[in-house]
């Protein structure tokens, strides 16, 4: 299979991508199913994936299962690797401050402990702010690659100046891009970091309306890669249709 043809089919089993038209605008969200919650939270207008392509020698007696890149990890079971392979990086990028993402996570919450509906509608209907907030999430493919180490250590050890020259959004409408206002490194709470950009300019005037035909963000990675003592460069392009991004006839952003 080429290249291309085996980075699409990667994306369509991790993203499972196939359901029926816009579930989110046809149902409440309390009877969305747990299927359909993470697809949106997957492959969405709120929820976009990158994949790069890269040989790396896999880790020793690291997990050999399926990770998903909602857990970020891999699961308990073992199996010692050797030699150099093709790994696929799936870097996933999820609008954490667009409602209908909260609105999946919250209904996955709630499929859990039902009983917590009242702080789940306040954390549902709470103001947007002044900020546009990326979650990034990473896994390999297949499991077991040495260059998610490398990049779980990155983000943790980042700072606001690893990203500053580097990661920006960019729209059809505007020609100056929007550089990173804020980067949050992973907590025990939060296994992933997030990026965060403006959302008005100084004068409180948005920066993006919903009228742009496309969104854009970029960020051009060098991630040290511990074994070999070099880095690895990850350019990331990521386009968003923003006429998509309308939810119950608002803009979700």
């Amino acid at each position: 299979m080429k290249r291309s043809g085996l980075a699409l089919l990667l994306t369509l089993l991790m993203g499972g991508i196939h359901w029926t038209a816009e579930f989110w605008e046809k149902k409440d969200f309390t009877s969305w199913t747990r299927k359909e919650c993470e697809q949106l939270l997957k492959q969405s207008p709120w929820s976009f994936q990158f994949t790069h392509t890269n040989f790396y020698d896999p880790a020793k007696n690291i997990s050999a299962g399926n990770a998903t890149l909602t857990q970020g990890q891999q699961n308990a079971s073992l199996e010692p690797q050797t030699g150099e392979r093709e790994s696929y990086i799936l870097f996933q990028f999820v609008l954490v401050t667009a409602k209908p993402v909260r609105m999946a996570r919250a209904q996955l919450a709630l499929l859990q402990t039902p009983n917590i509906k009242a702080q789940l509608d306040q954390f549902i209907n709470q103001p947007v702010g002044k900020e546009i907030v990326f979650e990034v999430q990473y896994a390999s493919r297949p499991p077991g690659s040495s260059a998610i180490h490398d990049i779980q250590n990155y983000f943790r050890r980042a700072t606001l100046n690893d990203f500053q020259g580097n990661t920006i959004l960019t729209s059809s409408e505007r020609k100056e891009p929007i550089h990173i206002s804020r980067y949050e490194p992973p907590t025990e709470k939060s296994p992933f970091g997030f990026f965060v950009f403006p959302r008005q300019d100084d004068a409180g005037v948005p920066l993006f309306t919903g009228k742009e035909k496309s969104i854009s963000l970029r960020s051009d990675l060098k991630i040290p890669i511990a074994a070999r003592g070099a880095k690895e460069s990850y350019s990331i392009f990521i386009k968003m249709d923003a006429r998509k991004m309308f939810f119950q006839n608002e803009f979700a952003l």
